[in-house]
């Protein structure tokens, strides 16, 4: 019995470590990012030290998520939030505390 408990414990801590990317290997990500689309529609995206991601979306509809961050393939892709996204310019400091990035056709800023 306590076998199958302890089995059932490592499996189970397993799954949960798996669905989250460590963001210290992906530091540049961090942050509240803000940016607009070529449609003009107004994007946040949010990734915490911890990993957790916020995705929103604001135009003709809204869309909402919250989840994971995750980089993906050879770093080409990121999973935010269950959003899946291509990595077209990685976060960059381009002046004192501003960085841009762009992911698909969105271009986002932030202030770090």
């Amino acid at each position: 019995m306590r076998k199958t408990l302890l089995v059932l414990v490592i499996l189970s801590g397993l799954f949960v470590s798996c669905g989250k990317e460590k963001i210290d290997e992906h530091p540049a990500f961090v942050g509240t990012w803000e940016g607009f689309d070529e449609l003009f529609r107004f994007y946040t995206i949010e990734i915490s030290p911890s990993g957790d991601a916020y995705y929103y979306r604001e135009g003709i509809a809204w869309v909402e998520r919250s989840g994971d961050f995750k980089m993906m393939g050879n770093g080409e892709k990121v999973k935010i939030a269950g959003k899946k996204m291509d990595v077209l310019k990685y976060p960059t400091n381009d002046s004192a505390n501003y960085w841009t990035m762009q992911l698909d056709d969105i271009v986002l800023e932030t202030w770090k």
